[in-house]
């Protein structure tokens, strides 16, 4: 999160449940991420990444546009 981690850090902390479904851990983790980053987000300069107990994998940038189309 790199010059905005503090307020990233926060904005998670709130936002964090154990409960929390994958799609809105994932659109939690972009809300983030667009609460520091300058410029337009798109699939083509940001990566999601997930890691569960299935192991470790990166989103496909078609996935990744879908979750920025529902971000205002």
């Amino acid at each position: 999160m790199g010059k905005n981690f503090n307020n990233g850090k926060t904005f998670l902390e709130k936002r964090y449940t154990e409960e929390l479904e994958l799609d809105d851990a994932v659109h939690t983790a972009i809300l983030t991420l667009k609460e520091g980053f300058e410029g337009q987000m798109t699939a083509d300069n940001i990566e999601v990444g997930i890691c569960d107990s299935n192991g470790f994998r990166r989103l496909e940038p078609s996935h990744v546009k879908d979750y920025l189309a529902n971000i205002p």
